[in-house]
């Protein structure tokens, strides 16, 4: 299935099919693996909703990875090699 994302990134070269759908996938196993962690670390903890693996259309995108106890969890991978500064503001959706 063609997916509906952008060949490249801003500044950046473009991507192969194969590079897109590696990084949708790498993206949902972040998901996976965050969720799990969590459900293994506080067997407690209350998931509202399921991952996502909705098919969105180009430039759509869901406003949260995971609602656990109430907040709102965006779940962001990066490649081996990257160098990331993440500020994250709260927000109530």
């Amino acid at each position: 299935m063609r997916g509906k994302h952008r060949p490249d990134f801003k500044g950046g070269s473009g991507r192969s099919e194969q590079e897109i759908f590696l990084n949708d996938f790498q993206g949902k196993l972040g998901e996976i693996a965050v969720r799990k962690e969590i459900e293994d670390k506080w067997p407690y903890a209350v998931f509202e909703g399921d991952i996502d693996f909705q098919d969105y259309d180009r430039g759509v995108w869901d406003n949260y990875d995971l609602k656990v106890n109430g907040k709102y969890l965006s779940i962001k991978t990066v490649k081996h090699f990257s160098i990331v500064l993440m500020i994250d503001k709260l927000y109530n959706y």
